[in-house]
């Protein structure tokens, strides 16, 4: 059984690595989101300077930005998934830990 003093060490130890994924989660989140507003913002900007031109396609870009802003999200979803596996060993190591003292 962990006296008072350990199990305070441990409950410690534990909230700050579920902060620090919180936090990952909310920059990775933050980032996320600026990047699909630039590259929405790009896609209108190209769009729009391909109206003025006759007989250009502006498709070449638009499927590169689109391309970009896929794979930036397979990126993100992946770091998600990380992040929320590194939380759920956190969790079951701190419950193993109890269970043990």
């Amino acid at each position: 059984m962990l006296d008072r003093k350990e199990r305070q060490k441990l409950d410690d130890a534990h909230d700050l690595r579920l902060k620090q994924f919180f936090r990952a989660e909310v920059i990775l989140d933050s980032r996320m989101e600026e990047f699909e507003q630039h590259s929405h913002g790009l896609m209108e900007k190209v769009m729009e300077a391909f109206r003025a031109v006759p007989d250009a396609s502006a498709s070449p870009y638009l499927y590169k930005l689109e391309e970009n802003l896929h794979d930036y999200r397979k990126e993100y979803n992946g770091m998600i998934d990380d992040i929320l596996e590194q939380r759920y060993h956190e969790n079951r190591s701190y419950y193993q830990k109890l269970d043990e003292k």
